[in-house]
């Protein structure tokens, strides 16, 4: 003789998405990943990112290589420093990865009006150009680090650094 599966309330059953994934239930069990893993997925904050640089193609690359890593969310994209300067104030990103050379406003006086207005927005120089004069400027003019565009490692780093801090 068998004995009875024990009765269980509807209540205790795992909830389950619409694709069939089992997410924490009322009496807290979790059935797929522990709760407070699920807790914390669904709660991680992404570091917000803005992208400048006068080349549509550089962007790009950036944007999609970016994009592979979950904890940065691009925020945005401008084209020269004056739109950099603009769309700080409009998304407020937690870092600017800036291009120097570009038309309208180049990315040293966009660090130095971006740095003054908004002291918690973090700028991270990014250039063709291995200058190191021109690489001092920008720190002079605020920001945290220069990385050169052949060395996207690097700045993937640095951004994984600062998104930890």
């Amino acid at each position: 003789m068998k004995s009875a599966a024990p009765k269980v309330s509807a209540a205790a059953m795992p909830r389950r998405t619409a694709s069939g994934h089992s997410f924490c239930s009322a009496d807290g069990r979790a059935h797929r990943l522990s709760c407070l893993a699920q807790k914390w997925w669904f709660t991680l904050r992404r570091m917000k990112v803005l992208l400048v640089d006068d080349l549509p193609d550089a962007r790009f690359i950036l944007r999609k290589r970016l994009e592979r890593e979950r904890v940065f969310e691009i925020v945005g994209e401008a084209a020269n420093g004056q739109e950099a300067v603009d769309m700080s104030e409009e998304l407020s990103p937690d870092v600017v990865v800036m291009d120097f050379r570009m038309p309208v406003m180049d990315g040293l006086e966009a660090t130095r009006i971006i740095r003054e207005k908004f002291p918690t927005i973090e700028v991270i120089g990014f250039t063709a150009y291995e200058d190191p004069n021109m690489r001092e400027s920008m720190l002079t003019a605020g920001a945290i680090a220069n990385v050169t565009k052949t060395d996207l490692p690097e700045l993937i780093e640095l951004l994984h650094e600062r998104a930890n801090s």
